[in-house]
């Protein structure tokens, strides 16, 4: 989620028709192990799938019961969170839309103290080296003047060497 992966926990599930389960994801290690460890519960009844823009997971009750379905971190986790499925859901829907899970995207706004899951970047010095073989070392210790990505690609723009451009792909 945002590039920095989800924690992995335990997520208690309560279907319509008011069976319950504790499902473990520690284990997973894609967004197809999460959708198989949801269908392949036999304690309630569940379907997730990639939702139809792909770019999150869905839940759909399919117990045929009337009551909430319920969605819920364990143990104090926050993966149910992070993927945008947690709450309880009255009977008018039938199926969850979960959070959209792609990569984060950067702008030139973005601080760079929210980069690398929230610890933000080691600011320091780096070395460019075009294809002539000129180089320039860049540096982006002074946090009061670079403390955005667009800071940062201009000050790599203004002293890299000529003919390189660093910008956002």
């Amino acid at each position: 989620m945002g590039g920095s992966g989800l924690d992995l926990g335990n997520i208690t599930f309560t279907d319509r028709n008011n069976d319950t389960q504790t499902l473990n994801f520690t284990g997973d290690s894609t967004v197809q192990d999460v959708i198989n460890t949801i269908n392949n519960a036999t304690g309630v009844h569940l379907q997730a799938a990639l939702n139809t823009a792909g770019d999150g997971i869905q839940i759909t009750d399919d117990s045929g019961g009337t009551g909430n379905l319920t969605i819920a971190d364990a143990d104090g986790g926050q993966m149910a969170q992070q993927l945008g499925i947690a709450g309880t859901f009255d009977d008018s829907q039938t199926t969850i839309q979960g959070a959209n899970l792609h990569k984060q995207w950067v702008t030139n706004n973005t601080l760079l103290s929210t980069l690398n899951g929230g610890k933000g970047i080691a600011q320091g010095s780096f070395t460019i080296t075009d294809a002539a073989g000129k180089s320039s070392t860049i540096n982006l210790s002074n946090t009061t003047s670079t403390s955005t990505v667009g800071d940062a690609l201009f000050q790599i723009n203004a002293e890299a060497p000529t003919g390189v451009t660093a910008s956002i792909n």
